[in-house]
């Protein structure tokens, strides 16, 4: 199965759609229609309430293409389910392409949905706005009624701001004197466009979500870049083999936390015994072994003597070294601290257990702890967000994650709101992350998922790509989990360990 689309540039996405088009004969009304429905039920898993709402206002400003007829499509699903008060600002009736006027007409017919003007766009309070200007076709220079278009719905007060596709200003020519729309969440449609990605781009996309058309079934196409698809989780729903047992599952041994960040390591454990993972062995300092026992008694929970500032010391090799023999994995580096005991503790783990697949993260995450990897035969998975990215290479563009990769011959997932994983050639995105995580211990939780997944030896057995698709999979999932427990408790009234309950959740 494949679990991944090509990111292509609008130039590429345009000719590639049209092509599958011609060549499957599928209409473009049917696929509209599809990618319509998958957006609201997107939308409306991620935030619930504005379907509860009676009535949720909703402002659309639209062009008379296929970007308005997939902003309408999508509104037209949401009113099934929820009572809307629309208001479109459009252009006129008889200047709307064929499929566009068909969703107007479905949207004024049936949900009484009115056209109104900029004047009222912009004097109005809405619950939910919503760009459909343009999308893959747009060509600069930009004239003056999409200009003002994006003005106005920019200027517009709303709660969420959506755009359908592309937000209208983007292309593949960038404009630094046009005007962008500026989006909370972009829905990009059918193919992820390359002008998302753009780090440039950041500030106006918002979170991106992919909806997927089913254009790219199990063929290749062209492109450097690529996005996960949400079917990556259905590896973790497939029916385990009743002649198992805990064994085959996996053995993980995590060695993280400190006296200054003890609970880096009940992050780590408390979510790598719901990874799936049968064993998970945690090493912490020894004052912490029975509050943890007794908050999580599925793990096994290893006593550690501390060094004098509190960090794992160094005499804990013989006993760790021990543990790690019996292993699939090993998970090291949250709440660790920059010492140099923790340090060599690491590293002499990983020279004296070359065959034992790890994944080192935060404090782990230094020169001189992944000189250690190399000569080793078992994948290594390394976890840093930015700034601890920044501590071996220059930057965060791609050129430099692709270097790293290759350097430390590892496979690096880039934590960020637009996380990317690469093993040194083609750079993997993964885009369904949520701000909720954006709180300290977040990065614990995804490393021990990760590791978890990895000591897991039923999860894609003898794929070559095997690291990168036990990130990406650990990614997707604890992204939809974010967004389950965002929808729920909202995504600010939430301790980072609120999380770890919404992972089987976000399975079902």
């Amino acid at each position: 199965m494949k679990y991944f689309d090509p990111i292509l540039s609008n130039g590429q996405a345009a000719a590639f759609e049209r092509q599958w088009f011609e060549r499957t004969g599928i209409s473009e009304l049917e696929v509209i229609a599809s990618i319509g429905k998958k957006i609201s039920e997107s939308f409306i898993f991620e935030f619930p309430a504005f379907a509860k709402k009676r009535p949720c206002r909703v402002l659309a400003v639209l062009g008379s293409g296929h970007n308005a007829a997939d902003a309408m499509a999508f509104l037209e699903s949401f009113a099934q389910k929820a009572p809307l008060e629309i208001s479109l600002l459009i252009d006129k009736e008889e200047s709307l392409k064929p499929n566009t006027l068909h969703f107007y007409r479905e949207l004024t017919r049936k949900y009484s949905a009115r056209t109104i003007g900029a004047d009222e766009a912009l004097k109005n309070d809405w619950d939910i706005a919503v760009e459909g200007i343009s999308g893959m076709s747009y060509r600069p220079p930009m004239r003056d009624g999409m200009r003002r278009k994006i003005e106005i719905i920019n200027g517009a007060k709303a709660l969420v701001k959506i755009s359908i596709d592309i937000p209208a200003g983007l292309s593949d020519w960038p404009e630094t004197k046009q005007p962008v729309f500026i989006a909370d969440i972009t829905y990009a449609t059918a193919i992820a466009k390359r002008c998302l990605f753009d780090v440039n781009n950041r500030k106006y996309c918002g979170r991106i979500r992919y909806i997927d058309a089913g254009f790219f079934g199990e063929t290749e196409c062209p492109g450097g870049l690529k996005i996960t698809k949400d079917n990556i989780l259905q590896q973790l729903s497939i029916p385990r083999a009743s002649n198992t047992d805990k064994r085959h599952y996996g053995r993980l041994l995590i060695v993280s936390g400190s006296r200054k960040y003890a609970g880096a390591a009940l992050l780590n454990a408390s979510t790598a015994i719901r990874s799936g993972c049968g064993f998970v062995f945690a090493c912490v300092p020894e004052e912490y072994k029975g509050a943890f026992c007794a908050r999580e008694p599925s793990v096994i929970w290893h006593e550690c003597q501390g060094a004098p500032n509190g960090e794992l010391a160094l005499e804990n090799f013989g006993t760790l070294n021990a543990l790690a023999g019996g292993c699939d994995a090993l998970l090291c580096g949250s709440g660790l601290t920059d010492s140099a005991e923790s340090a060599a503790l690491v590293s002499d783990l990983l020279k004296e257990n070359p065959n034992l697949p790890c994944v080192l993260d935060a404090d782990a995450v230094r020169p001189k702890i992944l000189q250690s990897l190399a000569g080793r035969r078992a994948p290594a998975i390394i976890t840093p967000h930015e700034g601890e990215f920044l501590r071996i290479a220059c930057d965060i563009s791609d050129n430099s994650l692709m270097e790293a990769a290759k350097k430390y011959s590892c496979t690096i997932m880039l934590k960020s709101n637009l996380t990317r994983i690469c093993s040194g050639g083609e750079i993997i995105y993964c885009a369904g992350g949520s701000p909720a995580l954006a709180r300290a211990g977040s990065g614990d939780i995804l490393c021990a998922l990760t590791a978890g997944l990895l000591a897991n030896k039923t999860l894609f057995q003898g794929d070559a790509d095997r690291p990168v698709k036990v990130c990406a999979l650990a990614a997707q999932w604890l992204g939809k989990a974010a967004v389950k427990a965002g929808a729920e408790f909202s995504e600010s009234a939430l301790a980072t360990s609120d999380l770890i309950p919404f992972l089987p959740k976000a399975l079902v």
